[in-house]
């Protein structure tokens, strides 16, 4: 039987970026709130990675963002992505980050290409575990076949 010798095995540092969205309407002390979202997702990475994680940047949608301010955000996270800044991308909800059946299929062919994890913490999404994955990936393949898409 082979052994794994410890000194060789590396575990991944994860590079975590946050992509949090304000509803205008957001009472402070909700779970939509920014200091809220931002609490919730440290308290995750660091009982998760302690320190194994390397924290990158927020990415911070709504409080009054225009579309156009919606998309130059979602477009460095993207640039960020394919810069390799960033190996994990962590939202407090699903539809913090996309907006619709489209959005979600698009990010996770572009995350997936990019060997980039996700993670959707009221979902309890986590694409670095098989069960994560297999959840997303449903999702995902389902979401396209009630939208008539080709899977």
């Amino acid at each position: 039987m082979h052994q794994m010798n410890r000194k060789n095995f590396q575990v991944k540092k994860r590079r975590v970026a946050a992509y949090l969205w304000v509803p205008l309407d957001v009472e402070q002390a909700s779970w939509d709130s920014l200091e809220a979202q931002q609490n919730k997702i440290g308290e995750f990475l660091e009982s998760s990675y302690g320190t194994n994680c390397e924290f990158v940047r927020f990415y911070i949608e709504g409080q009054g963002n225009t579309g156009y301010q919606r998309f130059s955000t979602y477009e460095r996270l993207q640039s960020d992505i394919a810069g390799e800044e960033i190996n994990t991308v962590i939202c407090t909800k699903l539809n913090g980050i996309v907006r619709s059946i489209v959005d979600l299929s698009n990010l996770w062919e572009f995350l997936e290409w990019s060997s980039v994890d996700f993670i959707s913490l009221k979902e309890g999404l986590d694409s670095s575990t098989l069960m994560g994955r297999t959840m997303l990936e449903s999702i995902v393949n389902m979401a396209r076949m009630e939208r008539g898409l080709e899977i």
